[in-house]
C-alpha cells in the first residue's frame, strides 16, 4: 500500500489531518508527504486540494482531481467529519477490502486420507 499525504504549507487543516492519518495506520506503513506547490505544473496530483490522502494513487474518500491544473490547489472542506481516526481507518479498510479477491468457497472437509468426507 502506497500512501501519500498531499498538502500546502498554508493549509489550516493539514496538521490535524496528518496526525489523524498517522494514528490510523500501522507503524510499518510509510507516508510520503507531498507539498502540492512543489509539484511540476503538469502533475495530476495538483488537481487535488489540501489536505488529500492518496492510497495507491487514488483519493481515500473518492474525490477526483480537477482536470484544469492551471487552478492552484485550494483548501479542501472536511466538514462531514471524515478526518477522524475512525473514519480514516474505515476508509482505508474499505479500500483494502475492495482490492482483495473474493473469499474462496468452502469445500467439503477432507478425511485423513485426503478424500472428501461428504459433509
Amino acid at each position: 500500500m502506497t500512501v501519500q499525504f498531499l498538502m500546502t504549507g498554508n493549509c489550516r487543516q493539514a496538521m490535524a489531518c496528518y496526525i489523524a492519518l498517522m494514528k490510523s495506520l500501522p507503524a510499518s506503513v510509510r507516508v510520503e508527504v507531498v507539498d502540492l506547490y512543489e509539484l511540476p505544473p503538469d502533475d495530476a496530483r495538483r488537481g487535488f486540494d489540501s489536505p488529500t490522502i492518496l492510497v495507491d494513487g487514488r483519493d481515500l474518500f473518492g474525490e477526483s482531481p480537477r482536470t484544469d491544473l492551471s487552478v492552484p490547489p485550494g483548501s479542501r472542506d472536511y466538514r462531514d467529519g471524515s478526518l477522524t481516526v475512525p473514519s480514516i481507518r474505515m476508509a482505508i479498510s474499505r479500500r483494502l477490502d475492495a482490492g482483495r479477491p473474493p473469499p474462496l468457497k468452502e469445500s467439503a472437509p477432507l478425511a485423513a486420507n485426503g478424500r472428501k468426507t461428504g459433509l
